[in-house]
């Protein structure tokens, strides 16, 4: 009867405290360019380290070895001679890029490529077109700013794209690693756009934005003239415009066709530059495809009642595919899909001791409320037939 406790038999077990707090099994699984291997992060004495798999299962092997702080964003370089991640020093949240070089059969000595004390660097481009130069933006010429750097990776030069005035927040580089667009934050709030033709032009305002809007570049359009943005100008909800780089006017690319959330997650062809899938998180997870081969996949992982939380990126053919499914009763687990052979295959689970059978389906939100976190099968098709969209949610879609 309902209110009454399970008997002992259906009660499951307790949960140890290190299961939910300890490192997990394995986590952040990337597809290398050729497609051949899996880099991802597990635990080795204490500390998470790169460990290699091959991609059509079978032993694998050890990329890195973490003697002082855990590893994180693991990427591999365009041409997969090696991977980059950050580290820490010693916990000083100074963060450093590494390159791990993959042409030795056991974990290779790590280069740090931003070798600087009291500096700190994140990777934000690695164009196809120009494998060995990645660009990352670094405060070494002063700590308070972060200037956007070009890196060689064989040799390890620096060379300095663009040195931050001191109100700049971000940079975007076209395919060729020139810094054309910068964004900024004045002492009143307003975000400011920023761009220029070259390295070797001056910089011009686009647009200025009020203070109640906030804009987030993401990448130029293939053709240069415009870039991809997340902007919530004159409207409530975060959504994916193109902003044209001479006249600041903007076109709305995707929005939430329920009117309920911002737009979380922005996926692109890392080849042709063109918007390949979308993604809003509201009470479910809600995917939006735009490109043959994600719709193909979201139609897989609905056929094994999976809801993807994150999506590739996939190998350079754009071929297979790393998943990430965090749902409540299959937390923290990685898929390959195989999209020449339609295939999909689990690469771990995180949590290896919360037993899916253990765990409930259907948590409440906030509300108290209970509801389903599984996302509405089998999904319909747009009349253009590369979208991807829930039900309710079957609304036209601006293209560009």
């Amino acid at each position: 009867m309902a209110g009454q406790p399970l008997p002992p038999a259906a009660t499951p077990p307790l949960l140890r405290v290190e299961e939910l707090f300890s490192n997990p099994a394995a986590v952040d699984a990337v597809v290398s360019p050729d497609g051949q291997w899996i880099a991802s992060l597990r635990p080795r004495q204490g500390r998470l380290d790169i460990y290699l798999s091959p991609a059509a299962s079978g032993p694998g092997r050890w990329a890195t070895r973490a003697t002082s702080h855990p590893i994180e964003n693991v990427r591999w370089s365009v041409d997969g001679r090696r991977i980059l991640y950050r580290q820490d020093q010693g916990g000083d949240e100074g963060y450093h890029l590494f390159a791990a070089d993959l042409g030795t059969a056991g974990p290779s000595s790590p280069r740090d490529l931003t070798p600087f004390p009291g500096t700190e660097t994140e990777l934000i481009a690695a164009p196809v077109a120009t494998p060995n130069t990645v660009l990352i933006t670094l405060n070494r010429r002063n700590p308070a700013l972060a200037d956007a750097v070009r890196l060689h990776l064989d040799t390890g030069v620096l060379e300095v794209a663009a040195e931050n005035p001191g109100t700049f927040l971000g940079y975007l580089a076209d395919g060729r690693n020139q810094v054309r667009v910068a964004y900024s934050l004045d002492s009143a709030g307003r975000y400011s756009l920023h761009a220029r033709s070259s390295d070797r032009e001056p910089w011009h305002v686009v647009r200025t934005f009020p203070v109640e809007d906030k804009i987030t570049p993401l990448r130029l359009h293939p053709d240069g003239l415009r870039i991809y943005a997340l902007s919530n100008a004159d409207v409530d909800l975060t959504q994916l415009v193109l902003i044209d780089l001479t006249t600041g006017a903007e076109t709305v690319v995707d929005s939430d066709p329920e009117r309920q959330v911002d737009l979380e997650t922005v996926l692109f062809d890392e080849e042709s530059g063109e918007v390949i899938a979308s993604r809003y998180a509201a009470d479910t997870i809600r995917w939006y495809a735009r490109s043959p081969v994600v719709t193909r996949l979201l139609h897989r992982l609905a056929a094994a009642g999976l809801t993807p939380s994150e999506i590739g990126p996939s190998d350079r053919p754009g071929t297979k595919w790393v998943v990430h499914v965090d749902s409540p009763t299959d937390p923290g687990a990685g898929y390959l899909y195989d999209d020449a052979r339609g295939t999909l295959r689990r690469l771990y689970r995180s949590r290896r001791g919360l037993d899916p059978a253990h765990l409930a389906p259907t948590p409440r939100d906030h509300f108290g409320r209970l509801r389903s976190t599984a996302m509405p099968w089998p999904p319909p098709m747009h009349a253009d037939a590369t979208a991807y969209v829930p039900p309710r949610a079957a609304s036209s879609r601006a293209t560009v």
